[in-house]
């Protein structure tokens, strides 16, 4: 355990532990505990193309916290009857195989 356990033992003590609100971790924390995901890649089907895909390293509280409905074992959103937990990207990226180009999709 270490030094890290010593270092979130003394956060945790000397923070305030109301259970009233969710808190924020500081900064360190999310760095040491949320890393980056490394991107995805993918080839189009004519082998022109790469395709990078940044996704974000956990889903958002909010996300969470929606609400959902379940169906034959499938939870969905009933505002967009999709399902609940959909994977997303944050950033795409195409890259050109021949000549090297990279075009950010916004």
């Amino acid at each position: 355990c270490g030094l890290w356990c010593v270092a979130v033992k003394i956060h945790y003590f000397t923070t305030d532990n109301s259970m009233s609100s969710y808190k924020e971790p500081s900064d360190v924390l999310k760095r040491l505990l949320l890393p980056p995901k490394n991107p995805s890649l993918s080839l189009s089907a004519n082998y022109q193309w790469l395709v990078f895909t940044q996704e974000p390293p956990l889903p958002s509280i909010e996300l969470l916290a929606k609400p959902e409905e379940k169906l034959a074992g499938i939870r969905f959103d009933p505002e967009l009857l999709t399902p609940s937990r959909l994977d997303y990207a944050t950033t795409l990226v195409l890259q050109h195989m021949k000549s090297g180009e990279k075009q950010e999709v916004q």
